[in-house]
């Protein structure tokens, strides 16, 4: 069962996220770190993200679906800025 805040945090990045794609700026937004964040931070930010909208995690099958689009978008953004 999804708890509020992630539903929250589905409907902000619902409508934002089809923008963020691209410049490091853009991806940093989409994990919510700043542009100067170490590559702990963006780690840390990346598996607390990948875990509120892991497909699997979601039993309800509309909100499965938009959890999914979310998840590649945290997964695209953070292959653009991993580092290592």
């Amino acid at each position: 069962m999804m708890n509020i805040s992630s539903a929250l945090l589905i409907v902000f990045l619902r409508g934002t996220v089809s923008y963020y794609i691209g410049s490091l700026l853009q991806r940093s937004a989409v994990l919510n770190v700043s542009k100067y964040a170490s590559q702990g931070e963006i780690n840390e930010r990346h598996r607390s993200l990948s875990l509120i909208f892991h497909p699997d995690r979601q039993t309800d099958p509309e909100l499965k679906e938009t959890a999914t689009k979310e998840f590649l978008e945290i997964q695209k953004a953070y292959q653009g800025l991993d580092f290592a």
